[in-house]
């Protein structure tokens, strides 16, 4: 009894995280299906979450991948986010001590988040001296989260939210501390507790959610920091929070030294990381969201109501995740009317300081808030929404705290009959709350057949290749594809090249490589040649197969492409059982046709290629398969890339080019470049582009004023002479 006493909070701790496990292995359908069958396998981002597992199995860790971006290799260093989720994929890292299978170890990753939710969650309100039931509640609540079940593994890295309980730990403690006591330096620094979980937490934090979650620990802090200087009007108040954000920016830095050496060695490629300032709105927090649950459990009348707002209502997409749950619901409103109640002098200083997070929160991720001014300044946060599961925490926090001085206090329960009465009614409600956030048993039964009947055909078709080509083959993948965030392409999702590498153990695909580097380049250009020319070319690069995604061609282009291709190989490709798949053996073209390795087919550094899908169009212009065809009074304008100073050599393909007129600009347009024509026919355009210093936003622009039809394939830049 002694025992059970002493480590009552180790044991409650353990028993929360084996309930959290449990519910989400048995109602997320792993007890049915195992953990052997995909949660889902539909091309998206999950399928980064599938090669990143296998990656740390096979490489060790995730920054270089010899298999994907043939003939050169992958770097993921160009994408600073996937250096800001070390401790994540430390964790995935233990799972693939383990166990070979990627979706296995994906699927465990998934699971595991559920109990280090309720084990932080849990740890944080027991130290805000939350009670012992309540704390259980509450961290249930928070591991159990919509937030989760609906980034599942398609957002891993979003899913992965254990540590947002410290961060709100850390707002409190920033908020109730002496500066002259909490993170004060000096010789006694490291024997004061509290400043060395700091840095833990910070150091943990910082490596966690892809940027946007110490982003927003940052920017409740920011609050933290004016409330208290508002509060106390005295600059003092600044220091803690101040402290706190700089060790968690130190740490960001410190994870970031990396993709900063690459950088420096390699060159800045902006093409990795572009983004717009429209995604602060487009993914902005809804208010309204936070009250829509994610599905009507059953009850049609719900249900009915949930599918018409998502039908019928603008900007609904991964904002639907914000929902709260009952018990957060709860907490968020009374935080709301804790702003608007009397001031009595007796306020209570931390549910003071939740509210008005809670408030902050909404009023910067809200669409049209101040995240829109943000983003100007700051692009790389771009999904405001995500807040949500902070406002989901802070919520449940406020709430706890709330029902626990009601359950202490002596004015409200006269008796112990009403007391006792009370606290079994608000057991009873909590039950029901924390079931109400708990998915259908069975619902995605569905998903999971569906997901492993293509994981299968995929498994299957592509192991098939690897059994023919022998190991370390060189697999060209069509049609080209960028990566990162890309897009989808036709019924092909945006990471479905993916599934070569994920289901091969020595196989190399042309796939993969960041865009803007040399593989992804050179990749992009063979793709865009002729099939004939396309053939020799990746022949000559080592390349023994071609494999197709049928699922990014209309019927038409297809059939078109695989005539030719047919034609050329003299044999015919083989399917996939369920018909998304291609493969074209080369070994037997490459010996018919004498074809030896040549590495002069390598392009060098200073090669861009830009295909018609990646250039914009106005006026009578249409897209077709890898061409925009210009009709009378139509533009085609873009990339909008960024060139070193130097003189380049620009040539333009198509047909019907002697109709066209051309220029260059720089800075998107506003200021024109000199141009000096070399030559021009009707397939060709080759003029020389000089800059005397580095430009932003070149675009190639090609007009038709003319009736007579003009077919754009692509243009090719070359340097000719550097400066």
């Amino acid at each position: 009894m002694n025992f059970l006493k002493k480590h009552a909070d180790l044991i409650t701790g353990a028993a929360i995280a084996l309930f959290a496990f449990l519910i989400a292995f048995i109602f997320q359908g792993f007890a049915k299906y195992g953990l052997s069958a995909p949660f889902c396998y539909a091309g998206g981002d999950e399928f980064s979450g599938l090669v990143t597992s296998k990656l740390l199995k096979e490489q060790g860790w995730f920054w270089f991948n010899d298999r994907l971006g043939a003939p050169f290799g992958a770097d993921s260093l160009d994408f600073p986010a996937n250096l800001l989720l070390n401790f994540d994929l430390l964790v995935a890292k233990i799972i693939s001590l383990f166990t070979s299978d990627a979706v296995v170890a994906l699927n465990l990753r998934y699971l595991l988040i559920f109990p280090m939710c309720g084990i932080s969650a849990y740890c944080v309100l027991r130290t805000l001296k939350i009670n012992r039931v309540l704390s259980v509640f509450g961290s249930v609540m928070f591991s159990l989260t919509p937030f989760i079940f609906y980034r599942s593994t398609q957002h891993i890295s979003l899913s992965a939210c254990y540590f947002i309980p410290l961060s709100v730990l850390l707002c409190i403690w920033a908020s109730e501390s002496d500066p002259d006591d909490y993170l004060k330096f000096g010789k006694s620094f490291f024997k004061n507790r509290r400043n060395v979980l700091t840095l833990v937490f910070t150091l943990l934090i910082a490596n966690n959610g892809i940027g946007y979650y110490p982003f927003f620990t940052c920017f409740f802090l920011c609050v933290i920091a004016l409330c208290n200087l508002v509060r106390q009007r005295n600059r003092k108040a600044l220091i803690i929070p101040a402290k706190i954000i700089v060790f968690t920016v130190g740490f960001m830095v410190i994870a970031l030294i990396p993709a900063l050496v690459y950088s420096i060695v390699n060159g800045v490629n902006s093409a990795a990381v572009s983004r717009g300032i429209e995604g602060a709105e487009l993914y902005g927090l809804k208010i309204v969201q936070l009250f829509i649950p994610l599905d009507g459990k059953g009850i049609g009348f719900i249900q009915e109501k949930i599918n018409q707002y998502n039908t019928y209502m603008p900007l609904v997409n991964e904002n639907q995740s914000a929902y709260l749950g009952i018990f957060g619901i709860i907490g968020f409103l009374l935080s709301l009317l804790y702003l608007i109640k009397r001031d009595t002098g007796n306020d209570d200083s931390r549910l003071y300081f939740l509210s008005r997070m809670n408030v902050c929160a909404v009023l910067l991720a809200t669409i049209g808030g101040f995240s829109s001014i943000v983003v100007f300044f700051f692009r790389m946060i771009r999904s405001y929404n995500r807040i949500s599961v902070f406002i989901m925490f802070i919520s449940i926090t406020f709430l706890c705290i709330v029902l626990q001085s009601a359950f202490e206090s002596e004015t409200l329960f006269k008796t112990a009959k009403i007391k006792k009465i009370s606290v079994i009614s608000s057991i009873a409600v909590m039950v029901l709350c924390v079931a109400e956030l708990v998915p259908m048993y069975g619902s995605r039964d569905g998903f999971f057949e569906t997901y492993s009947a293509s994981y299968q055909s995929d498994k299957a078709f592509i192991q098939g290749i690897e059994d023919t080509l022998g190991e370390n083959a060189m697999v060209f993948q069509l049609p080209y594809h960028a990566t990162p965030e890309a897009g989808p392409v036709n019924g092909m999702a945006d990471y479905q090249h993916y599934a070569g590498y994920i289901n091969s153990d020595t196989l190399r695909w042309s796939y993969g490589a960041t865009k803007g580097r040399k593989a992804d380049i050179w990749n992009r250009y063979a793709a865009s040649l002729p099939v004939s020319e396309m053939l020799e070319v990746i022949c000559k690069a080592g390349f023994t197969g071609i494999y197709i995604d049928a699922r990014a061609y209309t019927e038409e282009d297809l059939s078109e492409l695989c005539d030719k291709l047919t034609s050329n190989i003299g044999s015919d490709r083989t399917v996939s059982e369920n018909g998304c798949l291609m493969f074209y053996d080369l070994r037997g073209y490459i010996d018919t046709n004498g074809i030896t390795a040549d590495e002069s087919v390598y392009l060098d550094y200073d090669c861009t290629v830009f295909i018609a899908d990646q250039m914009d169009v106005s006026g009578n212009a249409t897209r077709e398969y890898n061409a925009v065809v210009l009709g009378n009074d139509s533009k085609l304008y873009g990339p909008y890339t960024e060139l070193a100073a130097g003189t380049y050599t620009v040539t333009v393909y198509g047909s019907g080019l002697l109709s066209a007129e051309y220029t260059a600009m720089r800075n998107s347009g506003r200021d024109k470049l000199a141009i000096t024509e070399i030559s021009k026919t009707d397939t060709e355009i080759t003029y020389t582009v000089t800059l005397d210093s580095k430009a932003y936003g070149v675009e190639f622009i090609l007009f038709n004023y003319t009736d007579n039809q003009i077919v754009f394939n692509r243009v090719e830049i070359k340097v000719s002479d550097n400066t």
